[in-house]
């Protein structure tokens, strides 16, 4: 049995747990304007409730039309965000590579890997 048809069993619809996930995120959002709380704290906070909300490490297909250049967007923002020290703090080293595994598939899905690595020769050059 599934996380997902333990919770329907229980009588808990997702719509239910997204309603509950996003005042979790109200709350989160809350303590960390709240006060000054070192990223760490935030982070170890973050991560318990998430951990605990039901379904969160269910793996989902999710199917999305992208225009090529949005794709090309979204790598450099992940790669400029997986390179900032504040997201290092947030993140652990798992969820870097599943994140840039993520982007290395949607840049394969639209065939566009040998065009950025193109593009970022062609502006390290230029630099």
């Amino acid at each position: 049995m599934s996380e997902c048809e333990f919770y329907r069993l229980r009588g808990i619809s997702i719509s239910e747990m997204a309603i509950k996930l996003l005042s979790l995120r109200k709350l989160l959002i809350k303590f960390k304007s709240s006060e000054m709380v070192p990223a760490k704290e935030y982070v170890r906070v973050f991560d318990t409730v998430v951990n605990r909300f039901p379904l969160m490490n269910e793996a989902v297909k999710v199917s999305v039309h992208l225009k090529r250049k949005d794709i090309v967007l979204l790598a450099e923002l992940f790669e400029r965000g997986l390179a900032s020290s504040d997201l290092k703090t947030l993140i652990g080293e798992d969820t870097e590579q599943a994140l840039r595994g993520t982007i290395e598939d949607l840049l394969a899905k639209a065939k566009l890997k040998e065009f950025v690595a193109g593009l970022k020769e062609f502006l390290a050059a230029k630099a």
